[in-house]
């Protein structure tokens, strides 16, 4: 599994060298930028993904991304009948470079068979990177802290990698939960030390990104990549014995 991480690792650095298309335009998108649930939460991690399917048609539910030629995006669900929670987030974007955009999030506005609510952020989002995809682009936060864009690139592939509905879907109904009274990741460092066997000393958490119901948190524990898995509805995780 190093061998294959390391590949990935350099596919990654080819593409962060490879030109950016712009970003303008409609997507789908895998999560409402700066919203998880309807609640306000930052994201490392964005994909956008290309509108039109291989037989011609278009996607028209879920979630999508607009971003607009005067430098202002709105994300926005959409569903096929009223019966629904319709959030849509408002804000703007700087494209700094080829490769690099700034998100800025004005509004939030809520609306449908749900409880209405109104948040006005008004803050940056920070820097994303664009790396490029099969389907579109992905977007990854782009801070020193948390290591260079082609590391974040190669481990957010790394989770991407993992069989969800394969081999591993079978394991994941055998986690044994631990109960978690915070969603922050200092907290989870904690809880992890709580696991039989694990030493909270050992632990590097290297990357953390949005799943549909959950977070997935890839670490290294001695000298070994591993997954653990956090439902904040739930306040609880487990984590994926098996080394990546």
């Amino acid at each position: 599994m190093k061998k294959y991480f390391s590949l990935i690792f350099l596919f990654a650095c080819i593409q962060s060298l490879q030109s950016q298309e712009n970003i303008i335009g409609q997507w789908k998108i895998d999560f409402l930028i700066s919203l998880w649930y309807n609640q306000v939460e930052d994201h490392q991690e964005y994909n956008l993904y290309n509108v039109a399917q291989s037989d011609g048609r278009t996607f028209d539910w879920g979630n999508w991304a607009s971003f607009n030629p005067d430098g202002t995006f709105i994300s926005y669900y959409t569903a096929p009948c009223g019966n629904d929670c319709f959030p849509n987030v408002y804000g703007q974007f700087k494209l700094l470079d080829d490769d690099r955009v700034l998100l800025h999030v004005d509004s939030i506005l809520i609306g449908g068979f749900c409880k209405n609510e109104q948040f006005y952020p008004n803050k940056d989002l920070g820097v994303f990177k664009i790396f490029p995809t099969d389907s579109g682009f992905k977007l990854i936060k782009s801070e020193a802290s948390l290591g260079s864009d082609s590391e974040n690139l190669a481990y957010s592939q790394l989770i991407d990698s993992f069989e969800w509905n394969g081999s591993n879907a079978g394991k994941q109904n055998q986690l044994n939960w631990v109960p978690l009274k915070s969603n922050s990741l200092t907290d989870l460092m904690k809880g992890l030390g709580k696991v039989t066997g694990y030493d909270a000393t050992k632990i590097r958490i290297l990357y953390s990104k949005h799943l549909a119901a959950s977070k997935a948190v890839l670490f290294e524990y001695n000298g070994e990549k591993r997954l653990a898995f956090y439902y904040p509805h739930a306040l609880q995780f487990a984590i994926f014995d098996d080394p990546l």
